[in-house]
């Protein structure tokens, strides 16, 4: 999230429903939005949010993958992908991290 929280907000998100032409709707599971409370004292003020209406946001794509001379192994994808090996992108051993020749 791109707002003004002081706190560090980012979200896994479980899901993501359409809700509509241009609108998702994002689950984010058992967590909250909500930062504390307005008053500490006085529950009935309110409460304060990591986000509001109209902020900006980032959805982040993340590969984690374990390459080995034999190829790469996508251990976890939050996108669905399919890897590939470009022509001209295989390198002579000699260019490998030493536990990878």
């Amino acid at each position: 999230m791109l707002g003004d929280s002081p706190r560090d907000a980012c979200y896994v998100i479980e899901a993501a429903i359409s809700a509509g032409p241009g609108r998702m709707r994002l689950d984010l599971g058992d967590t909250t939005l909500v930062r504390g409370f307005v008053d500490p004292q006085n529950y009935a003020a309110g409460v304060l949010y990591d986000v509001a209406v109209g902020d900006g946001f980032e959805i982040l794509s993340v590969v984690r993958c374990c390459v080995s001379t034999a190829g790469c192994e996508v251990l976890h994808a939050n996108v669905d992908l399919e890897w590939r090996r470009e022509a001209g992108m295989n390198r002579p051993p000699g260019n490998l991290h030493p536990d990878l020749q």
